[in-house]
């Protein structure tokens, strides 16, 4: 069931999900620290979501904490593997100049 009230004459509906405990905690204290409560931040996104006709934000592959990809990191543990199983060849490295 929706429940619709008004708000500055626009009809406004109630929105719920579920979210992880901690990153609400972490959202609504980044949030005060801009001056604005959580449901303002919500009405951002979405608007600018609409506005944008997609995601206001660039969403990328997460990167690990050396700043590799899931795709690098497979291809480097294959070659680790391929290096451990006597397949793959070492080369010294080459300094430049």
């Amino acid at each position: 069931m929706t429940t619709a009230t008004h708000t500055r004459g626009k009809e406004t509906v109630s929105v719920q999900f579920r979210i992880p405990k901690e990153l609400k905690q972490e959202a609504d204290e980044l949030f005060e620290s801009m001056g604005i409560d959580t449901g303002t931040a919500f009405r951002a996104f979405l608007a600018q979501a609409v506005v944008r006709r997609g995601m206001p934000f660039e969403m990328a592959e997460p990167l690990d904490p050396n700043g590799f990809s899931p795709q690098h990191i497979k291809r480097l543990m294959c070659a680790k593997e391929q290096l451990e199983s006597g397949k793959g060849q070492i080369h010294e490295l080459i300094e430049a100049d």
